[in-house]
């Protein structure tokens, strides 16, 4: 019987090694054979990333150490004709040992005393919500513990205490769920504190990540010239729109814009025009309601030749890149420049964030968006597995 109070059958015996190898590619050219892999299988990758552990002798049933992170700046990430096959060099795994004797599944490479919390299934509370319940089960299925949360009640600002009833133990979490504001943020993350649980991502940094204005200044030499109001008064809006200056602009709050309302909502084609500049922000705002974050925020237009790119970093370090879940299929370009960005990032000295990238037209990567990666989506073409092996990632 599981943990929700249903039967489940397992096998009927441990797996052999071979069965680690289900579901994972090696490419169209590699076939395992008894025998060591040869090194270059190391730049094989799966859903831009490099992954798992690799049979170093089948013969004798062995798994050598895992790999590890190479965090040095100035590599890049190069990408094949297919979305899902990535050399994500930048993000690359080293071969290097690091003992964790504790995983409970007996594996060795991560610290799996981390709880994952997700929001519960509003019609089966004892659930994952759908979105994040085959997450749940990799996290399961990797050793971690898992807790669901009432998302609706820390929303509402409710009662917080039995939105995390269901959790129990002690030590560190990760959430991954659906978005909240940081006020909400601030009383889950004290809530969880009373019972024990300290969530990896504190209740500052979560604002800090969320909100445009907490990571603006570090990464503005590398993201489009933004200005922004405190609240929603057509007044700031005018001075705001003064500071930037006529031409283009993008429309936003501190955490959403409405770019798949981009005509009304989102775009405005020239800022010295402040009557239509100001009716677009009336259409944002009703369509944002009561979901409005913080103030408008005003950023410079500019003309990308990609789509966007979504990184995923673990104590400033990059350990995945993969398709923005807006455009999961879409191919990436050629290659992808992280020097630039990688020390602003770190520098910020956030545990889990994402940043989406776009390739400008003249040849220069920016950032589009940085956030935190609790509340980021997933791509469907990143497998749930790929993710908590990022989520049990550390950062070097």
């Amino acid at each position: 019987m599981d943990e929700y109070g249903e039967i489940r059958v397992g096998p009927a015996r441990r797996p052999e090694v071979l069965s680690g190898f289900i579901g994972a590619r090696l490419g169209d050219k590699w076939v395992l054979a008894v025998g060591s892999v040869p090194p270059a299988a190391a730049q094989l990758s799966h859903a831009y990333f490099l992954r798992g552990w690799w049979a170093g002798s089948l013969a004798a049933a062995t798994l050598p150490p895992p790999f590890d992170f190479d965090p040095r700046p100035g590599l890049d990430a190069t990408f094949g004709a297919n979305a899902d096959r990535v050399a994500a060099r930048s993000c690359r795994y080293r071969a290097a040992g690091r003992d964790n004797s504790s995983r409970s599944n007996g594996r060795q490479g991560h610290d799996v005393g981390v709880i994952l919390l997700v929001p519960a299934n509003p019609l089966r509370p004892r659930h994952p919500d759908e979105h994040f319940a085959a997450e749940a089960r990799a996290a399961r299925a990797a050793g971690l513990d898992v807790a669901v949360v009432d998302h609706d009640a820390l929303a509402r600002g409710g009662d917080v205490r039995r939105a995390v009833a269901s959790v129990s133990g002690s030590g560190m979490a990760v959430y991954r769920g659906w978005m909240l504001r940081s006020e909400q943020y601030a009383m889950f993350a004290e809530t969880l504190a009373e019972r024990g649980v300290v969530l990896r991502t504190g209740a500052e940094q979560y604002q800090q990540a969320h909100e445009l204005p907490g990571w603006y200044a570090a990464l503005a030499p590398v993201t489009p010239p933004s200005v922004w109001t405190t609240g929603s008064e057509r007044a700031d809006f005018d001075r705001a729109r003064a500071e930037l200056g006529a031409g283009p602009a993008a429309l936003r709050d501190y955490s959403k814009s409405m770019k798949h309302y981009w005509d009304a909502a989102a775009f405005i084609p020239d800022l010295e025009d402040g009557a239509a500049a100001w009716s677009v922000a009336r259409r944002f705002l009703e369509l944002r309601d009561d979901d409005f974050v913080g103030g408008l925020v005003l950023r410079r237009f500019e003309r990308f030749a990609s789509t966007e790119v979504r990184t995923w970093w673990i104590d400033g370090v990059c350990v995945l890149i993969g398709a923005h879940p807006d455009s999961p299929n879409d191919s990436a370009p050629v290659e992808i420049d992280l020097a630039p960005v990688a020390p602003l990032i770190s520098g910020l000295g956030l545990p889990f964030v994402t940043v989406d990238l776009a390739l400008r037209t003249d040849g220069v990567w920016r950032v589009i968006e940085l956030g935190d990666g609790q509340v980021s989506d997933r791509p469907t073409t990143i497998e749930p597995q790929t993710m908590i092996e990022v989520l049990l990632a550390q950062g070097r």
